[in-house]
């Protein structure tokens, strides 16, 4: 433990060009120094800062060519909204190559009635976006939980998606759990879970009534995408249209868990310990009319390919577990979790580099350079092993610490998802 410490210590000492520079505060109770919404704190702040929202509900907000840390200060952080135009986002705009995004431990939700936005939105960024430990819902039609496009270094880390409704034609339009677009995106230990398709035409006869099919659980039109111990599910088909005296609609066919489409490019995705469903066909249209019944809707295919490849693998999950926000005098914790007898490295450092994907690692490494290697040990029987430090003063308002673990089975190499911790000293 004391040698755990003092290596601590003396890389918080080091120094390096993403050490933190700024805390700003948002409270919705209006604490003395603080800001009432995150986009006031986003307007005065520069590369390198950290937003620490406190407890409370609040509107959305828009990160634009700057580099910053946003986290959840304890639970209870929520970006909500319910009216019509309320648009609820936490998007990030243009951010170059060479500078970090990262975002912990808040929920984003949109109970109202809104058309063609996405609740969280990345938009050609070529710097790394790190977002974990957040829950997105949308209730809304037509609205993703999570879109990313144009952006080449996306990371999605232990958190969940979730769609109410789809909406367009053949429920392809739009309201999936996650839409991906020509960008390179890394899902880790996420939960995908899309929403029914439309419900067909009330007011029009058969077929133009059938209900419409379910949107995907992810969908990847062009790009790169790599889904690792992730639970994907597609949405049911619509409900078939009522009888309005030419008979009902048909359900709607299910949604695919994972669908590939062409962008740009043909896209390519690679997955390793993903369980993707299709979702549940839709159900028939109520016959009012005493017309003949109608049917129900086909379960979802598992993928639907109609561009790209994909490629699968199934082994014993490796992972690093570890706290978004620490304080000085507080417990650090990082949690290995891998299969017994597996060696242990552990590498961190003060930057984010855009995910290299290697496939004899079967991951991704986004810890960037300088970093440090140090060997943990092995895994023991019960799969996971666990450290702890007290975290020292070093001087510092703040700094974000970039980690991942590397595992050894003595016949391949395995890199574990990344992880950022905000170490505070306030």
């Amino acid at each position: 433990m004391q040698k755990l410490a003092t290596r601590l210590l003396t890389l918080l000492a080091i120094g390096s060009p993403a050490l933190g520079q700024s805390v700003h505060i948002v409270d919705e109770t209006g604490s003395p120094g603080s800001f009432a919404q995150v986009n006031d704190a986003l307007a005065v702040a520069a590369d390198g800062d950290l937003v620490l929202v406190k407890p409370g509900q609040y509107a959305g907000f828009t990160i634009n060519d700057l580099a910053v840390t946003v986290v959840a200060d304890g639970p209870g952080v929520l970006f909500a909204s319910n009216g019509f135009f309320g648009l609820v986002t936490a998007s990030v705009f243009d951010l170059p190559a060479g500078r970090a995004v990262n975002m912990a431990g808040f929920s984003v939700e949109q109970v109202g009635w809104q058309f063609g936005f996405q609740l969280l939105l990345v938009e050609d960024c070529d710097g790394p976006v790190i977002v974990r430990d957040c829950d997105v819902l949308s209730d809304t039609p037509g609205v993703s939980a999570a879109r990313v496009k144009n952006s080449t270094a996306v990371s999605l880390v232990d958190s969940s998606f979730d769609t109410e409704f789809g909406f367009g034609f053949d429920g392809t339009d739009d309201g999936h759990a996650l839409s991906t677009l020509d960008s390179n995106t890394f899902v880790y230990g996420c939960t995908l879970v899309s929403g029914q398709g439309q419900e067909g035409d009330h007011l029009s006869p058969p077929p133009f009534n059938d209900g419409y099919r379910g949107p995907a659980g992810w969908r990847v039109a062009g790009g790169f995408g790599l889904g690792i111990d992730s639970n994907i599910q597609g949405g049911m088909g619509g409900m078939g249209g009522l009888d309005s005296g030419a008979g009902c609609g048909n359900g709607g066919m299910g949604g695919p868990g994972l669908e590939l489409l062409a962008g740009l490019a043909a896209p390519s995705v690679t997955l390793s310990n993903v369980a993707s469903v299709g979702g549940l066909g839709g159900e028939p249209g109520v016959v009012n009319f005493g017309g003949p019944a109608c049917a129900e809707g086909l379960p979802g295919p598992t993928e639907l390919v109609s561009a790209g490849s994909i490629t699968e693998e199934t082994f014993v999950t490796r992972a690093l577990e570890t706290e978004y926000l620490v304080r000085v005098g507080q417990q650090k914790t990082e949690h290995f979790i891998g299969a017994p007898g597996d060696l242990i490295w552990h590498i961190f450092g003060f930057e984010a580099a855009a995910p290299t994907y290697v496939p004899e690692l079967t991951g991704a490494l986004v810890v960037g350079s300088p970093n440090f290697l140090r060997f943990r040990g092995v895994v023991p029987a019960s799969g996971q092993k666990t450290l702890s430090v007290t975290v020292p003063p070093n001087g510092l308002e703040y700094v974000v610490l970039y980690e991942q673990a590397i595992f050894y089975d003595f016949t391949r190499f395995y890199i574990s998802n990344p992880q950022f911790s905000v170490i505070l000293d306030d």
